[in-house]
């Protein structure tokens, strides 16, 4: 569908079996009919359980105010909603995330920066080990990003019908 997903990223993928079909998904996605929900297991605990991220990206920059970005800098408007599922031991949360818009490294540097609590095994926005047990920090410190493109809702591009797909969480 010409759509983007970080390499590192765990995910469930809808393909068009014919250009018909990629120009429908395609149309659904920048019109934000189709919704995407995301699974992150995130280093820290959040302050508040649920919210809205709306800030501005620019290459691995988060700005929390448009007047405050600089002239030289190409920042783009960024909205992620976010629900916490859980939380163990207050060092670790898990996290529904739906995404509005779509920006690179969105939901990376939204947990990082905006949450203050980067995703499991993020080597490009930072996991921090400092005062964690052996166990805890090789967990935190695996090269699989704890990131999941979990559910896609979108209409159908041959019947029309809303379609619902999830992944299964990997072992």
């Amino acid at each position: 569908l010409g759509r983007r997903i970080d390499k590192e990223t765990s995910c469930l993928l809808v393909v068009a079996k014919n250009q018909k079909a990629a120009q429908d998904l395609s149309t659904q996605f920048q019109n934000k009919t189709a919704h995407k929900e995301y699974l992150a297991l995130l280093q820290g605990t959040l302050s508040q359980k649920s919210g809205t991220i709306d800030n501005y990206l620019a290459k691995g920059r988060v700005f929390e105010d448009f007047e405050k970005i600089p002239d030289d800098v190409i920042a783009q408007r960024a909205v992620t909603e976010y629900k916490v599922l859980g939380e163990a031991s207050g060092l670790l949360t898990w996290v529904l995330f739906s995404p509005k818009t779509g920006r690179t490294h969105q939901l990376r540097l939204h947990s990082a920066f905006s949450l203050n609590a980067p995703i499991v095994g993020d080597d490009l926005y930072g996991t921090r080990n400092s005062g964690l047990d052996d166990v805890l920090k090789s967990v935190l410190t695996t090269q699989k990003l704890f990131l999941l493109a979990y559910r896609i809702t979108f209409r159908h591009p041959g019947t029309g019908k809303m379609i619902t797909m999830r992944a299964d969480i990997p072992d």
